[in-house]
């Protein structure tokens, strides 16, 4: 992993801001670290829940953290409805596919935690924004990998990714209508109430962010 050897200044830095001390896969910008602040935010209900579930800690590798900033910067356009991308939005998306195609491709990393993370962190933003025919291929992708290393057990005690992976299955499936690619994750969920409708038993976050 590459570790960033920017800095910013304290003075950069106003309340509520990300730790200028952080190390991070990639080398930042302040308008990089605006996004990843934005990530943290309490205005989008999937970062949050992101944020609660831990999936956050796993992005270690630079093919997820950029595509997750990618994300962050594609719900502030939405929220300032900005139309265009500028020219370092558009490398964040460009280098998290050529990152992640490096992956794909590694005989040894082709089957590892940061792929997966990888995937999942594509994926989170197709769920975000709707987009049917993406999740579709990332998730027939994710399939794949984790067929290849051993099946879901492979995952071992990772209970973050285990619920990552069961959450946005979860949110993928109502956005296409279809059933679920995974099993639910029994041993790691709390026991439900059989008398609770399942709507409540599944209170997951809605895949948009709410205004």
């Amino acid at each position: 992993m590459r570790i960033s050897s920017y800095v910013p200044h304290p003075g950069d830095l106003g309340a509520g801001r990300s730790d200028p001390f952080t190390r991070y896969p990639i080398d930042m910008s302040p308008q990089t670290h605006e996004l990843f602040d934005h990530l943290r935010g309490k205005d989008c209900s999937m970062f949050k829940t992101l944020n609660k579930i831990g999936f956050f800690q796993l992005v270690q590798h630079e093919a997820a953290f950029r595509q997750i900033l990618y994300t962050s910067s594609a719900d502030m356009a939405r929220l300032r409805n900005v139309k265009e991308e500028d020219v370092e939005v558009i490398s964040l998306s460009g280098k998290a596919i050529r990152s992640l195609s490096k992956l794909v491709v590694d005989p040894v990393l082709c089957t590892g935690e940061e792929i997966i993370v990888s995937v999942l962190a594509f994926a989170c933003h197709c769920v975000m924004f709707g987009d049917g025919q993406d999740i579709l291929t990332h998730f027939q992708g994710l399939e794949e990998i984790i067929k290849r290393r051993g099946g879901l057990p492979s995952l071992g005690s990772n209970q973050v990714l285990r619920t990552m992976v069961f959450w946005l299955d979860v949110n993928a499936a109502l956005l296409l209508d279809r059933p679920p690619r995974f099993p639910v994750p029994s041993d790691i969920l709390p026991l439900l109430n059989a008398d609770l409708p399942v709507q409540q038993i599944f209170s997951l976050q809605p895949p948009t962010c709410s205004r």
